[in-house]
C-alpha cells in the first residue's frame, strides 16, 4: 500500500461519518459503518504522515478536551418526591386550596430513570443540548445529544423552543453495553442510569453513539406553548420530538392514584427502568398561579415506587475517615441482588444510627437503596441472631492513624481528632478539586 491517501475509502467514510453526526438517517449500518472506520485506523497507522487527510478528523471526529459549562436560562429544578399515595392525596388538597378550586386535572407521566437534559433549538435547527448539573448550570454536551437515536436536527418549522427530557440507556441497550465491556475486559456498568450519566459526558461522541442512548422529552419552557401541558406534549410529538407514549391526562387525583398503582405493578414489563411517576398540573394557567418554592414547582410531585429489598448478612464493618475527621461506618455484606445490581457495601451512616439498629456482627439484615441509588440498611432480623454475636461499638482509635476518638456533646459523629490524619488528607485534597469546590479538570 502506497502513502497516499485511499481517496475512495475517505469519500466514504467522510459521507457516512457525516451522516452519522450530522442527519437524521444513518447512510449504512453501524456494522458496515465500524468495518470502514477499522480501515481508516489500520491504514493510518502504516501511514501516519497521512493523518491531517482522515476523515476521522472531521464532524467530531476526536474526542474534546472538555465540555463547556452553560447556565440555563430558566433554572431546571428538581421535584419533591412523595412516598404514599396518602401523601400524593394531601398534595392535592393542599393545591386545591391555594388555587382556590375544587377541581384539577393532572398528567400523569412515568419517571423515567436516567439523566436530565435540556435540548434547545434555534430557528428550527438543533443547537444545544445541556445536562442539569446544579440546576442553575450544566455541562454543553451537544455533540453527544446529536447521536441520540430518534432525536431530529431540524424541526419541520422554524421554531425557537427549548424542550426538557431524560436520556436513559433501555434495557437492551443496557445489556449489550455490558457485554462489549465484558467482552473487552472492562467492568460492567451497574445499572443503565449510571451507564447513560456517565455516556452522554464522554468526550468521544463516536463511542457515544455505539452506547444507543435514547431520549424522552417531557417538558416545553421556551417557543410556541399550548395552554395545557399534556397539550405542549401533544405538540412536541407533531414535531417528531420523542415523547413518553405512556403519558395520561386526568381529572382527578384518584385517577392519578390508579395510574401509579398500576405502574407500580407492571413497571418491569417496560423495555427502559422507572422509578415512579410524576404528576403535573395540566393547566399553565394553574401552574403559574400555584407557582413554585425555591428548589421545586408546587404544581407537580414525584411518586416513588416502594424501594426493592433484599436480605443480607452483615459480616463486617469497615470505617471510612472523611475530610473533618468524621468516622463513617460500611457495612460489608453477603453479596445479593438489589434493584438490578449486586450489593456488597451498605451505608450505616454514624454509630448512632447503628446503636438505633442493634446491629452485631454476623446479624442478617434487609437492604433497600435510598432513592433506588445508595445500599442501606434499614433493618435487623435479632431472632436469627447467634448468642455469641459482638454488638458493633464506635472504634477507640481512627483506624488510618490510631489517634484516640472523641465524640463532642451534642454531636451524632465521632470522629479522629488528628488534622494531619493521611486520611484526612487525602479527603481534603479531593475535596479541594472536586466540581463543588476548584473545579479541576484535570
Amino acid at each position: 500500500m502506497t502513502s497516499s491517501a485511499p481517496s475512495s475509502l475517505f469519500e466514504q467514510l467522510h459521507r457516512c461519518r457525516h451522516a452519522y453526526y450530522c442527519e437524521p438517517e444513518p447512510l449504512v449500518s453501524d456494522e458496515a459503518y465500524d468495518e470502514l472506520v477499522t480501515q481508516a485506523h489500520d491504514w493510518l497507522q502504516a501511514h501516519p504522515e497521512a493523518a491531517p487527510q482522515s476523515p476521522l478528523t472531521w464532524v467530531s471526529a476526536e474526542p474534546l478536551q472538555a465540555f463547556t459549562t452553560r447556565a440555563h436560562r430558566i433554572p431546571m429544578l428538581s421535584l419533591t418526591n412523595v412516598y404514599s399515595l396518602e401523601e400524593l392525596r394531601e398534595w392535592d388538597a393542599d393545591l386545591k386550596k391555594l388555587l382556590g378550586t375544587s377541581e384539577v386535572e393532572y398528567v400523569c407521566e412515568l419517571k423515567i430513570d436516567g439523566l436530565a437534559i435540556s435540548v434547545q433549538y434555534e430557528q428550527g435547527v438543533l443547537v444545544r443540548g445541556v445536562t442539569r448539573g446544579d440546576g442553575n448550570e450544566g455541562d454543553e454536551v451537544t455533540p453527544n445529544v446529536k447521536t441520540i437515536e430518534g432525536l431530529p436536527h431540524h424541526l419541520p418549522e422554524p421554531h425557537t423552543v427549548e424542550v426538557r427530557g431524560e436520556v436513559y440507556l433501555a434495557r437492551d441497550a443496557f445489556q449489550r453495553l455490558n457485554q462489549r465491556r465484558e467482552a473487552q475486559g472492562e467492568a460492567a456498568f451497574k445499572n443503565p442510569r449510571n451507564a447513560a450519566a456517565g455516556s452522554l459526558r464522554m468526550l468521544d461522541s463516536s463511542e457515544v453513539r455505539r452506547r444507543r442512548l435514547s431520549l424522552f422529552l417531557y417538558n416545553q419552557v421556551e417557543g410556541p406553548m399550548a395552554p395545557t401541558h399534556y397539550g405542549c406534549l401533544q405538540q412536541l410529538e407533531q414535531w417528531g420530538l420523542p415523547t413518553n407514549p405512556e403519558a395520561r391526562a386526568v381529572s382527578s387525583i384518584e385517577e392519578v392514584v390508579a395510574f401509579c398503582e398500576h405502574w407500580e405493578q407492571q413497571h418491569e414489563a417496560l423495555s427502559y427502568e422507572i422509578d415512579g411517576v410524576v404528576v403535573k398540573v395540566n393547566a399553565l394557567a394553574m401552574q403559574e398561579q400555584a407557582g413554585f418554592t425555591a428548589k421545586s414547582p408546587r404544581w407537580a410531585r414525584a411518586f416513588k415506587f416502594t424501594a426493592e429489598q433484599a436480605q443480607s448478612v452483615l459480616r463486617a464493618v469497615e470505617i471510612g475517615v472523611g475530610r473533618t475527621g468524621a468516622l463513617t461506618p460500611v457495612a460489608l455484606l453477603d453479596p445479593v441482588s438489589l434493584n438490578g445490581t449486586i450489593v456488597a457495601r451498605a451505608t450505616l451512616h454514624n454509630y448512632d444510627q447503628v446503636a438505633r439498629l442493634g446491629l452485631h456482627l454476623g446479624d442478617s439484615v434487609t437492604l433497600e437503596k435510598g432513592g433506588e441509588i445508595i445500599p442501606k440498611v434499614v433493618a435487623v432480623d435479632a431472632a436469627q441472631r447467634w448468642a455469641q454475636a459482638v454488638p458493633i461499638q464506635p472504634p477507640r482509635t481512627c483506624p488510618v492513624c490510631d489517634t484516640p476518638t472523641t465524640q463532642e456533646a451534642g454531636e451524632v459523629d465521632w470522629r479522629c481528632p488528628n488534622f494531619r490524619c493521611p486520611s484526612q488528607q487525602q479527603e481534603r485534597v479531593l475535596h479541594y478539586v472536586s466540581r463543588k469546590a476548584m473545579d479541576i479538570e484535570t
